[in-house]
């Protein structure tokens, strides 16, 4: 009986047929299995057909056209792998036909036949062999896995939760951490099947962290993504089960910080907590449902380029530092009417946002260049806010109206300077202190009395404004060219409280009428420059103090201008 045959390099056509005697390690087909166009092995009992199957494969996968295309297996009874499980998987979903038992092609799936024991086999080829090979008996002594379609991912979960080989279901389901094995792995791609480790509830700190995963699918069980779980995982574009996830209730720290998340749709009803630069530096479109959070952390959203719609809910009451820092599309941020702190440059530099009116009812707190760079039409309620900020609105050139609360102690430097079109704008008589630049260049065109006003810090607060008079009772220090270039300014009136007026307060405010100043004892600081080309105005002074004023530093300047405030007539 034959018991061993080789092929030789121009054979096409592998036929074998009742060799009952023949095993296959004496089929030798190493020199044609490159061309093989048919295989037909029948009643050869000791031959695997399936194994010859997969050296012809693996042989043609280069070519750019299949050329094996029919096949006949009928008649073997071998013991096998879970590879052949896997061919055979693999030449029913391919174009490939059978061949009857006279030798003739047929339409329709190769003809297998006969009977295959394995020791492990995946379940995905078990279930899909089952159904297209009728005829073919599996028998699996060992294990049934699960199949992974990423082979690093494959690698390191048999290794670590498998026996080396593969992982079953049941193994996969027990897992209840699974640290930090993949971190910083530059071989992973994909992980569409993490959805299926049911028995997590948390994705572990740095799980993920530096890897170049691409796309991976939560478990619907997981309820908490903490520190740097992806952080760094610049490739990462698709969560999948992330937006409408109604299990998630906390993410931490970093947890996408510098991901891709170019199509993601943030929508996460059921959240509760979410920590400072989970999402920094990352490219997230939109933001439709954070859930019930209180307070957005730190960094949350800064410098996330592709930004552009937020929506914060009804719960949402503080906004950390940076937390949509330099956002430059974001133009729609929802929610902000029941937020009372919003944090150092929170909404820096977010130049697309244009909000037709800032509605801010429960603000307490607004803390430095928090919305700097934001525009407005109006700004109709900032809340109960002590300080407004600085760069609140500077350079807004759509602000037009703006109101502001009683509360008001302080006006920070630059808060709304170079609003050009801003007409309307009340500044509180609970006022204290108005910083540099603070309204310079406003168009406002009111009469100023501030009866709380104390200091007028820096440069420039009021430079270029409209106003028509100034009336600051207890006024105490005067900063350089606050006042400057104000030409419809007609009259002031200093109260007695000044002690530091200095170079430039009002210079080139070439239309002034008067200038009263009711300390007793010559403000400091003065210079040539302070009452620079201001119509030459009278400077009224506590009668007791003429000569003392025009014999002070800076101030003999003005000396022939200096009257006793008796002669001063309304």
């Amino acid at each position: 009986p034959l018991q061993y045959i080789e092929y030789s390099r121009y054979n096409q056509y592998l036929l074998l047929r009742n060799f009952p005697q023949l095993k296959g390690g004496n089929v030798v087909i190493s020199e044609c299995k490159d061309i093989i166009s048919d295989l037909l092995i029948e009643n050869c009992p000791q031959i695997n057909p399936i194994e010859l199957l997969r050296s012809i494969i693996t042989a043609q996968s280069s070519s750019s056209a299949q050329v094996l295309k029919r096949i006949r297996a009928v008649g073997f009874d071998v013991v096998g792998s879970y590879e052949d499980l896997d061919t055979l998987a693999i030449i029913a979903s391919g174009n490939y036909q059978g061949i009857d038992p006279d030798g003739y092609a047929i339409d329709g799936l190769p003809v297998v036949e006969g009977t295959l024991s394995v020791e492990n086999a995946y379940q995905d080829s078990l279930d899909k062999i089952g159904v297209i090979y009728p005829n073919l008996k599996v028998t699996v002594t060992g294990y049934l896995y699960f199949r992974f379609a990423d082979p690093e991912v494959l690698r390191i979960i048999a290794e670590q939760w498998g026996d080396g080989v593969g992982t079953t279901q049941r193994q996969i389901e027990s897992v209840t951490n699974i640290g930090t094995v993949f971190q910083g792995n530059s071989l992973i791609k994909t992980f569409e099947e993490f959805e299926q480790f049911n028995g997590l509830k948390s994705i572990p700190d740095r799980a993920f962290k530096g890897s170049s995963i691409q796309k991976i699918c939560i478990p619907s069980t997981v309820t908490e993504i903490l520190g740097e779980a992806f952080e760094g995982c610049t490739s990462l574009d698709e969560v999948v089960g992330l937006t409408g996830n109604t299990s998630i209730t906390f993410i931490s720290s970093t947890a996408f910080g510098s991901c891709k998340l170019s199509n993601l749709d943030l929508n996460l009803p059921s959240l509760i907590q979410l920590n400072g630069c989970a999402f920094q530096f990352s490219s997230i479109k939109r933001v439709s449902n954070i859930g019930k959070v209180n307070e957005i952390g730190s960094d949350t959203w800064r410098e996330c380029n592709n930004l552009e719609y937020v929506n914060l809910g009804g719960t949402v009451n503080k906004i950390g530092q940076f937390a949509f820092h330099i956002c430059p599309n974001l133009k729609t941020v929802l929610g902000l009417e029941n937020v009372r702190q919003i944090g150092y440059r929170a909404f820096y530099q977010c130049t697309s946002l244009i909000i037709d009116d800032l509605y801010l009812p429960k603000a307490e707190t607004l803390s430095e260049a928090c919305l700097q760079g934001v525009r407005y039409r109006k700004i109709s309620s900032l809340g109960k806010i002590t300080v407004v900020p600085v760069g609140l609105a500077n350079y807004c050139e759509e602000l037009e109206e703006v109101v502001l609360p009683e509360t008001v102690i302080e006006i920070k430097g630059g808060a709304f300077r170079e609003c050009l079109n801003l007409t309307k704008i009340n500044i509180p008589q609970s006022v204290e202190i108005i910083g540099g630049y603070a309204f310079y260049k406003v168009p406002i065109e009111s009469d100023i009395y501030l009866p709380n006003l104390k200091k007028l810090e820096s440069f420039d607060a009021f430079n270029s404004t409209l106003i028509k008079s100034l009336n600051l009772p207890k006024v105490e220090y005067i900063a350089s060219n606050t006042f400057r270039n104000c030409l419809d300014l007609k009259t002031v009136d200093l109260g007695s409280y000044l002690t530091e007026l200095y170079g430039g307060a009002f210079a080139n405010c070439r239309f002034l009428e008067s200038v009263i100043i009711r300390s007793i004892t010559p403000p400091s600081g003065v210079s040539t420059d302070t009452f620079y080309a201001t119509n030459n105005c009278p400077i009224y002074v506590p009668d007791a103090s003429v000569e003392a004023y025009k014999t002070a530093s800076g101030w003999n300047n003005y000396a022939t201008r200096i009257k006793p405030l008796s002669e001063f007539i309304e």
